[in-house]
């Protein structure tokens, strides 16, 4: 059961990160970064390691 589990959120994998690039999660970074603009920002890539 597990191993179906596991295979199955390797699946989801990019179907979750194709709909959030596509903004269905709500806006990207730069859309939060431009309404609230701050000193630091961090880039797209730097999020990445969480994937």
């Amino acid at each position: 059961m597990l191993q179906i589990l596991v295979i199955l959120s390797a699946l989801a994998m990019p179907l979750v990160a194709w709909a959030s690039q596509r903004g269905v999660f709500g806006p990207d970074n730069g859309a939060i970064s431009d309404r609230f603009p701050t000193l630091l920002v961090a880039d797209g890539y730097a999020f990445s390691i969480w994937g």
